[in-house]
């Protein structure tokens, strides 16, 4: 019997979520689990990109940020694909900017039983800076997270079969 049936990956575009998503694929693949997997775009961060000050359009930075999650979204789902898997995945907006709360809600709506989650691993002041996904996700989180650091060892750069 299987421990977990139904494993959750948020993603984006970075090398920890990839290693989340290598994790995420192998362990679905070891416990015959079903695999979702997330993106949020960050609408918030608009705010500081310029578009105030006329740099960026507005609706031009939405539409490139909406796009680029949706590349990496697809990149993800192929990945997934390729090894056996058949994925559902959604691409969630958080024009508050509340990446955590939009992670946690999707996972208990979804009824998610692992959490697996990229960790970039920042410290002092980038973490400060930055602010920190996993962190955030901890507080008021009721599954268990398992976080995998962005220099997690693999095999090679594709999950296993």
């Amino acid at each position: 019997m299987s421990i977990y049936q139904r494993i959750l990956v948020p993603i984006d575009d970075s090398l920890a979520a990839h290693a989340g998503l290598r994790a995420a694929i192998d362990l679905a693949l070891d416990q015959s689990a079903a695999l979702k997997i997330i993106t949020v775009v960050d609408e918030a961060s608009e705010a500081f990109g310029g578009a105030e000050l006329g740099w960026i359009d507005p609706q031009t930075l939405d539409a490139n940020l909406k796009s680029g999650a949706e590349h990496v979204l697809d990149e993800a789902v192929n990945l997934t694909k390729k090894a056996g898997l058949e994925p559902e995945y959604e691409l969630i907006e958080a024009p508050d900017g509340q990446v955590a709360q939009h992670i946690r809600e999707a996972a208990m709506r979804w009824g998610a039983d692992l959490l697996v989650l990229g960790t970039h691993g920042h410290h002092g002041l980038s973490r400060w800076l930055s602010g920190s996904t996993t962190e955030s996700l901890l507080h008021g989180l009721t599954l268990p997270l398992l976080a995998i650091p962005a220099a997690a060892p693999a095999a090679d750069d594709e999950p296993r079969e």
